[in-house]
């Protein structure tokens, strides 16, 4: 499956540090590109979305294994937080465009992530 037959895609760039500079270099090249600013801490997010997950509006692919295990080690003192940020990220970027942006005012469908 090509990223085109991909729809709708994005690309999510954390608009921050690195990530300003990262946007820049690949807006061009790659479509969908989104940069995103993060919105308060790593612990604030990992609030935010946990009643998503705990509720079932959020699922995950068989291939996930890595992203569960570090969801669960997740610390907001510090660690091994790579794929458990840009996993908060994608899911309060879809909940802000995708699920409240198109005025769903029911509760959104499952989504599944996969790394």
């Amino acid at each position: 499956m090509d990223r085109q037959s991909l729809w709708p895609h994005a690309v999510l760039i954390e608009d921050a540090a690195n990530g300003s500079a990262v946007c820049q270099l690949l807006r061009r090249q790659v479509p969908g590109l989104i940069a995103i600013p993060p919105k308060g801490s790593k612990a604030s997010r990992a609030h935010a979305v946990a009643p998503l997950v705990e509720a079932g509006q959020v699922r995950f692919a068989r291939k996930a294994d890595s992203l569960i295990e570090e969801l669960l080690a997740f610390s907001p003192r510090g660690g091994v937080d790579d794929q458990v940020d840009a996993f908060y990220q994608g899911v309060l970027w879809i909940e802000a465009q995708y699920w409240r942006g198109r005025g769903h005012s029911s509760a959104p469908l499952p989504m599944v992530f996969s790394r």
